[in-house]
């Protein structure tokens, strides 16, 4: 269930991300990080259901910082 969820979160966040490379348009950009801390956040529980703590806990850091990241830059807008 949650590789699926990965798995449609990047097939979303892949094209946003692209589109603000090539045409270097960054309205978007705030939406893809969202998505990307929602990915880390998956994957971290990923790691956590196999039983590797380590990276559920690195991964679950990451996904705080990146979702922080993106509600500030959704505020600051």
């Amino acid at each position: 269930m949650l590789i699926r969820l990965q798995l449609i979160l990047s097939v979303i966040a892949l094209p946003l991300m692209l589109y603000s490379f090539i045409t270097k348009d960054y309205t978007l950009q705030p939406y893809a990080t969202l998505l990307f801390g929602l990915i880390m956040l998956i994957i971290g529980l990923v790691q956590f259901q196999n039983k590797s703590k380590g990276f559920g806990w690195l991964f679950l850091f990451i996904s705080i910082y990146t979702l922080y990241t993106s509600v500030e830059s959704f505020l600051l807008k």
